[in-house]
């Protein structure tokens, strides 16, 4: 049984065809000058991380941001300017296992505004493409192909590399 959010009315959808066969795989980010080695889903040439072990990459950063979740309104909402608590989940290494990816309906919102972000339920944890979560808190976010490293630059967001190949 699965549930789709539609303009926030949840629509009932039977059987499985929403879940996605994925891998726990581990990704390289390098986020503020600090390299992390922590677990990811690919969905369709995406990677998509936990919304809170992108938060604690953030810690200490220019853009840090808190989490909230809103059970009533099944929202995780980020919120500006302030560092995440740690729980002590954050940042674990994929274990490289397969596992099953339920689309999710819980809605992430940065302070309290929806991003739309897609967002998959592997174990009980929300999974988030790392791009939609990092251009919504207004963070640049690269691939290196060389060293299959993902790098985030808190300081500077996506019209950055616009202008500069302006120049």
């Amino acid at each position: 049984e699965w549930w789709i959010e539609e303009s926030r009315v949840a629509t009932y959808y039977p059987g499985n065809t929403l879940a996605r066969d994925v891998v726990a795989k581990t990704q390289t980010i390098v986020c503020g000058g600090k390299k992390y080695d922590i677990a990811a889903i690919n969905v369709d040439g995406s990677n998509y991380f936990k919304v809170r072990d992108i938060a604690a990459m953030l810690i200490g950063t220019e853009k840090p941001v808190a989490v909230e979740w809103d059970a009533s309104t099944n929202a995780i909402n980020l919120v500006s300017g302030f560092d995440y608590e740690k729980n002590g989940s954050e940042l674990q290494k994929g274990d490289g296992s397969q596992k099953v990816a339920n689309v999710s309906t819980a809605i992430l919102n940065v302070d309290d505004v929806p991003t739309g972000a897609m967002c998959y339920n592997v174990d009980g944890s929300n999974y988030f493409k790392l791009r939609d979560v990092l251009d919504a808190v207004d963070c640049l976010v690269e691939w290196d192909e060389y060293s299959q490293t993902i790098v985030v630059t808190p300081q500077l967001n996506a019209s950055y590399l616009q202008d500069t190949a302006n120049d």
